[in-house]
């Protein structure tokens, strides 16, 4: 067993596993602690599934993770019961050391590694680990069968589906590029509980590279025994022959020959050592005092006091500095050498630290004075003074002291050594050569009978010939090398101490002087002062640090060589530095007091010290040794030679012959292969390739395992090869039963690292339970699996390319902005300047969001810039503007439903202050009957006609010729005389035209609602039953305003001299005034009288700007929450009716086109944009866009925001908007000079975090309204 658990544990933080610990003992005994840290894999893009590099980017991750020294791990748990949980996966990072807490810390910065490789996953999302699935990944590893995973699987780079798109073109044929996804799916299948771990250990570089030659080595041996050659061979020849020949020969011959030779080397070697050696030490210490003070002091007396000083100053400085340098250097060198360098450094430190403390504790009486005036010249002064005190002092003190101390110690060695050595060398060689040759030969011919010619040779020569050569060589090797090696401690240090006293005196003392004197000076001075007492506690710390450190380093080279080196180096510069500086100073002050004082004090001071100290010390050293050789050799040679042969001879010889010669030859050859040698050959050559690869990107000596159930195991044996196996890796993947000793290591995540013999004596490709995997290979295993039936998301899109803009200015705070590129949410906020403010939007479902962003934009707006903002809301959701901070005296609330306890009472058919009775009129018909709905041919003419005969028979219409000519409304009444400032009787063409709007208004008080529907009331009693059409159209009048003239409502919006103006609404200069449509009145009363107040509000604006010539912008924004419900009837097109006037429609459609240069801005809140008309929608240029499932919705959003609304492309927009989650927006500030910050950003608005006000707090702050 490599090592047992001793102990173990866990450690939570807000829920979430932090990290497990393990404390291991291996089999020496000798313990550390092992921990491991977790996050669970919590989203993937849909995107990933048609990313071709998806193993690829995981293959990325381990290279990283490897080059930053990561022992990483994967888990799969699959939970099936009792408690259906799917399969959740866990990423992890462990550390090793002395004690949790450092084990811990450095598990840490590994998962923050791993978190920040598996980032390039776009949008991924890794999460704590949840304790309640940790406990259920231990409980199962303890109680299922185990399966060991062997070999190396075969990594697949392809895509792993399609995505939401779909693809096109041609399909890959890979093998399976699920691998993962296979494994799981299949024991998934089963619903049964399993666990699939991967832990691996990553391998030192050295240590592949050694393993590398050794294997290259073995590969090398191995292949050359795979191929050989057998030959054999036969042959017989039998020769007769007979022969005569007669022969003379002579032979002279001469031979000269002269040689040169010439060698010339050149060698050069360097060689380098360097070694390090750091320490650090820590201390720590606290102290703590407190001190208690009791005094009483009684002091009378007079003071005076004269001081005089004089001072000056000047001061002056020059300096030149001027550096030149120049460097030339040529050299040359050939040096053959060998270098063997060593170094060592130790280095021993100690702090030790001293310290005392004393403390007293002192009381006095002392006066203090200011003193405002100019004085110059001199001052002489006499004065006389009587001082008469006593005082009387007790105290005590207690006090704790610390000291803290701080030492600094460097040390610097530096060795040179140097060496030279001279080799000459002297070469010389000589060669003789003798040649000899003797040659006999005869011929026989034979032709016609009895004629026989025949002939014979003979010869004989000698050849001889010396060679001489001679050569030299001298070289010569210098050899330097230096060593230095430098070390620093700092250490610090603190003390701590106590000291405790108490201390009384008491006494009295009396003394009086007499004198007499005179004053005299020049200027002005006021003086005051005034007597106290101040109680001084004085603790005096000293403390001592002695500080010992000491470096020691050795290093020793030891070069061989020889070598020739010529080399030259001219180096020249030359610096001048010139300076001066001049100094003068001075001052002169003169002081005059004179102070009186009594005083009787009495104090108790009570104080508390706390001290802290750390010291840290640490020590470097540092040793270097170099040396350099050079070396040239030469040599030359000359050989020259002479020969002379001279021979002569004669034979003759005779013979006969005759014969046959027969041959037979038998040849045969076999080539030969070692199969045996060519298998070990390609096993050898792909463990090569594997450690190469290693060498290059890393290596993970990994073991996995899997822990199954009953039918999981047989199921497991199948589903592992099917997975994982492929062509072109050095050994299959596999499946055996593991013994129990490796639930050790799976319960700590912890690979074995046991050795394990291997026929290449390697002993690094694999371990007892692990294999020596490359980070493609690895890879395999972990690469996060989209797999749907689990804790991890797979099938949710990535976010849209998205704008971020972390530095906008702006006082305004919308809310905080979501990475684009990993969808957390960041701290840079979104924020709005007011040269950006405009019209907006907020689209967004029911319960979505939309209303929150909007409450915070209007608070910040309203708060930062001082604005006159109303609020029409729908609903009762915006009073808990009251309780917001900042806003106090500053918000209005009124209830436009019965029975609430700030009702508006107001007259809609009261003549605004500067609206013109014909004009409003007219639009209080066309508006009244558009959001109702009704027909534009005879509804609203006949609602027009009614309200004319209203307001003619109480003279409204002041500018109408009809009303002018009129006996009774035609003039001035002898009521409205003050209104009017005329006599009673003074026709209405003769007043001016405010004067006209002035009686037009108080004329207006009178009627209302109630008159209106009376009116049309008596007409329809008028018509003929069989008029159905025309009573149909009545009728439907009367439908609409019976829900405002009957009941509480009717009082609430009934004439009378009590209904307030709508555009005083607004409290003071600024503010909010919010118009509650509450849940006692139908949705059509609510759009009309809301919608109508705002007509009322803009108008006011545009006309005092317009008419009046009132300056400055209105610093108005008005909310229309559920405009949808407002303005959806406007978009009537040209069907609709105006009598030649514009449309309602075009009238509000050209607010939102003209408001803004009124300093007016209208926000429109919305459930569906669709029904908003485009003229209004396309003036909205900053917009907020929460959920919206609806088609129609999304097509005009999309637009909005200017992507495309076709559908061809920027389609993952379109689910986009139907995906955003609850309290997240896309914000676009589209009213910019810079093009480039109008692209749309992700945010999660910021809260209006405070209560709503009940109705009791209503009535507390605002008051209570009766009608």
């Amino acid at each position: 067993m490599e090592f047992r658990i001793i102990d173990s544990g866990w450690r939570f933080s807000d829920g979430h596993l932090r990290h497990c610990w393990f404390r291991l003992a291996d089999a020496r005994g000798r313990e550390r602690v092992r921990a491991v840290t977790f996050r669970e894999l919590a989203y993937l893009p849909i995107e990933t599934r048609d990313d071709p590099d998806m193993l690829g980017k995981q293959w990325g991750a381990l290279r990283g993770l490897y080059n930053a020294d990561v022992d990483f791990c994967y888990t799969a748990l699959g939970a099936f019961a009792p408690e259906h949980l799917g399969v959740a996966q866990f990423y992890g990072a462990a550390a090793e050391a002395e004690t949790e807490a450092i084990a811990a810390a450095e598990a840490r910065r590994r998962m923050a590694a791993v978190e920040a490789t598996l980032a390039n996953y776009p949008q991924s999302k890794l999460i704590p680990a949840d304790i309640r699935r940790v406990r259920l990944l231990i409980e199962r590893m303890e109680r299922l069968r185990m399966l060991a995973i062997l070999g190396h699987p075969d990594p697949r780079l392809a895509k792993k589906g399609l995505g939401r798109d779909g693809a096109m073109g041609i399909a890959d044929d890979e093998l399976l590029s699920q691998q993962g996804e296979n494994l799981l799916r299949g024991l998934a299948k089963l619903r049964e509980d399993f666990v699939f771990q991967v832990t691996s250990a990553h391998v030192a570089r050295h240590e592949i590279t050694g393993a590398l030659v050794q294997m290259a080595r073995y590969a090398g041996q191995v292949a050359s025994r795979q191929r050989g050659n057998i030959g054999m061979g036969f042959s017989i020849a039998i020769p007769l022959a007979a022969a005569l020949s007669n022969a003379y020969a002579s032979n002279v011959g001469r031979s000269d020959s002269t040689a040169h030779s010439s060698a010339d080397s050149v060698s050069q070697g360097w060689s380098q050592g360097e070694s390090e050696s750091w320490g650090h030490s820590v201390g720590q210490t606290q102290s703590h005092g407190t001190a208690h003070t009791e005094s009483t002091v009684v002091t009378d007396g007079v003071g005076s006091a004269h001081s005089d000083s004089v001072s000056a100053g000047w001061g002056h400085t020059d300096s030149v500095a001027n550096t030149a340098s120049g460097a030339h250097t040529d050299s040359w060198a050939h040096t053959d050498s060998q270098a063997h360098t060593d170094s060592g450094s130790h280095t021993d430190s100690w702090v030790h630290t001293d310290s005392a403390s004393a403390s007293t504790a002192h009381t006095e009486g002392a006066s203090w004075g200011t003193s405002d005036g100019v004085s110059s010249g001199s001052s002489t002064s006499q004065g006389h003074t009587d001082a008469a005190g006593s005082a009387q002092t007790t105290g005590s003190s207690f006090g704790v002291s610390a000291g803290a101390s701080t030492g600094h110690t460097d040390s610097r060695s530096t060795g040179t050594s140097a060496g030279t050595s001279d080799t000459t060398g002297a070469s010389s060689s000589h060669s003789d050569s003798a040649g000899q040759s003797d040659s006999v030969g005869g011929s026989v011919s034979a032709g016609l009978p009895g004629v026989v010619s025949g002939s014979a040779s003979y010869d004989h020569g000698w050849t001889s010939g010396s060679s001489d050569t001679t050569g030299s060589s001298a070289s010569q090797t210098a050899t330097s090398g230096t060593s230095a090696s430098t070390g620093s401690a700092d250490s610090s240090g603190s003390s701590s101490s106590m000291s405790a006293g108490v201390s009384s005196a008491s006494g009295t003392s009396q003394s009086s002087a007499d004198s007499t004197g005179s004053s005299a000076s020049t200027g002005s001075s006021h003086t005051a002062s005034a007597g106290g007492s101040s109680s001084t506690t004085t603790t005096t710390t000293s403390g001592s640090a002695d500080t010992t450190g000491g470096a020691d380093t050795r290093g020793w080279a030891d070069t061989t060589g020889t070598a020739d080196t010529r080399g030259g180096a001219d180096t020249s510069g030359w610096a001048k530095t010139q300076g001066s500086a001049d100094s003068v100073s001075g001052s002169r002050g003169s002081t005059d007091t004179v102070s009186r004082m009594h005083s009787v004090a009495s104090g108790v001071s009570d104080s508390e010290s706390w001290g802290e100290a750390v010291s840290e010390g640490w020590s470097e050293g540092r040793s270097v040794a170099r040396s350099e050789q050079a070396g040239r050799s030469h040599g030359e040679g000359v050989t020259a030679g002479q020969a002379l042969a001279m021979s002569g001879g004669h034979a003759f010889s005779g013979g006969l012959s005759a014969g046959i010669v027969p041959g037979l030859s038998i040849n045969r050859g076999w080539q030969t292969e070692d199969d045996v040698a060519i298998r070990l050959t390609e096993i050898a050559r792909g463990l090569e390739s594997l450690l190469n690869t290693a060498s290059h990107e890393g290596g993970f000596l990994t073991t996995a395992l899997m822990f199954v159930g009953e039918q999981g195991s047989r199921a497991a044996e199948a589903l592992v090869p099917q997975s994982f196996h492929g062509p072109g890796v050095p050994t299959p993947v596999l499946t055996v039963p593991a013994d129990e000793s490796l639930r050790q290591h799976a319960l700590a995540f912890r690979p074995s690292l046991e050795p394990d013999g291997d026929p290449f004596g390697i002993g690094l490709l694999w371990s007892k339970w692990g294999t020596l995997l490359t980070p493609a290979m690895l890879a395999a295993y972990t690469c996060p699996n989209l797999f749907e039936e689990g804790t991890a998301v797979t099938i949710q899109e990535k976010l849209p390319p998205l704008g971020f803009y972390p530095e906008l200015p702006g006082e305004v705070v919308l809310g905080h902005q979501v990475s684009p590129e990993t969808a957390d949410l960041t701290t840079a906020p979104l924020r709005l300047a007011r040269d950006r403010h405009f019209h907006t939007l907020f689209a967004g479902d029911t319960g979505f969001g939309k209303s929150v962003a909007a409450e915070r934009m209007v608070y910040e707006t309203t708060r930062h810039w001082q604005l006159r903002t109303v609020v029409l809301d729908f609903g009762a959701g915006w009073r808990k503007l009251l309780n917001a901070p900042g806003l106090a005296g500053h918000v209005e609330i009124r209830h436009l439903s019965p029975g609430g306890v700030r009702p508006l009472r107001w007259n809609p058919l009261q003549i605004g202050r500067y609206v013109p009775p014909e004009v409003q009129w007219r639009i209080f018909c066309d508006f009244f009957g558009t959001v109702a709905r009704a027909g534009v041919r005879r509804q609203i003419p006949e609602l027009r006609e009614a309200l004319r005969r209203v307001y003619l028979g109480s003279g409204v219409l002041v500018d109408d010729p009809e009303c002018q000519r009129d006996r009774v409304w035609g003039v001035v009444r002898p009521g409205e005389a003050a209104v009017a400032g005329q006599p009673a009787g003074t026709r209405l063409n003769a007043l001016p035209g405010p004067v006209r709007q002035q009686l037009a208004v108080a004329r207006s008080q009178v009627i209302g609602l109630a008159d209106l529907y009376s009116d049309i009331e008596a007409k329809l009693l008028l018509i003929p039953e069989r008029d159905t059409t025309l009573r149909g159209v009545l009728e439907g009048i009367l439908f609409r305003l019976h829900p405002l003239v009957q009941g509480q409502a009717a009082r609430q919006y009934a004439a009378g001299l009590d209904a307030i103006d709508i555009n005083a609404v607004v409290p003071g200069d600024w503010g909010i005034a919010i118009l509650e449509g509450g849940k006692f009145l139908d949705d059509f009363s609510k759009a009309f009288l809301l919608g109508w107040a705002a007509w009322h509000f803009y108008n006011d604006a545009v006309i005092q700007r317009d008419e009046l010539g009132v300056t400055g912008d209105a610093r108005i924004q008005i909310v229309f929450e559920e405009a949808n419900k407002i303005l959806s009837g406007l978009d009537t097109g040209a069907e609709e009716e105006t009598g030649g006037g514009v449309s309602v429609s075009e009238q509000l459609t050209n607010w939102w086109r003209d408001a803004r240069k009124y300093g007016m801005w209208l926000h429109l809140i919305t459930q569906s944009p669709s029904l908003i008309p485009t003229g209004i929608l396309s003036s909205c240029n900053n917009m907020v866009v929460a959920n919206l499932k609806n088609p129609k919705d999304r097509d005009a959003m999309i637009a909005a925001l200017a992507r495309s609304e076709k559908g061809f492309v920027d389609e993952p927009w379109r689910r986009f908007l139907a995906s955003i989650p609850v309290a997240r927006a896309v914000v676009k500030l589209g009213y910019t000079t810079d093009r480039a910050q109008v692209e749309p950003v992700y945010i999660q608005p910021l809260m209006l975090d405070v209560p709503a006000p009940s109705r009791d707090e209503i009535v507390a702050r605002l008051g209570e309204i009766a009608v």
